[in-house]
């Protein structure tokens, strides 16, 4: 389905477009990485402060917690599969825009497109995995005053 909206949002469009889309999807997925490693290492007695001081926060943070093998799984694996299926989708529309340009094979184009999109996931989820551990706490806490804008009082 993320395969068929895909194509049909980027039929006809440009290289760059399509770049920035997987750029895009990239960034999307660590950054849901970041945030579900976060849940899963942060230190839960901070919140349980703020809760005990009727702070919205600390609850929402606790909510997370509790519920870590989820939300995790929703962060880093739902979301991480979607961008994954985008930007491969994307990948197959930037091969073709440059196999079309410079007259090259689609094949060794699209070898090459997907092997660099890969590689850029790869480096970039690697590199976010030291920052999501070393800063656990803030990421958990600011991630929880985003869900709280969204988030009706009990």
């Amino acid at each position: 389905m993320f395969s068929f909206f895909t194509e049909i949002a980027l039929n006809d469009t440009t290289l760059l477009i399509s770049t920035l889309a997987v750029v895009f999807c990239i960034i999307i997925a660590v950054i849901f990485d970041i945030i579900a490693i976060a849940i899963t290492t942060a230190d839960e007695a901070p919140f349980h402060s703020m809760s005990a001081k009727k702070h919205k926060v600390g609850k929402i943070a606790i909510k997370l917690k509790k519920n870590a093998g989820k939300f995790s799984s929703i962060f880093s694996d739902v979301v991480g599969d979607i961008c994954g299926i985008i930007s491969g989708t994307a990948g197959v529309y930037i091969a073709v825009i440059i196999s079309d340009m410079w007259n090259t094979s689609l094949f060794i184009t699209a070898l090459l497109t997907t092997s660099v999109i890969a590689t850029l996931t790869i480096c970039a989820k690697a590199l976010e995995k030291n920052f999501a551990l070393s800063k656990n706490n803030y990421i958990l806490y600011y991630t929880a005053r985003i869900i709280g804008i969204f988030y009706k009082n009990d």
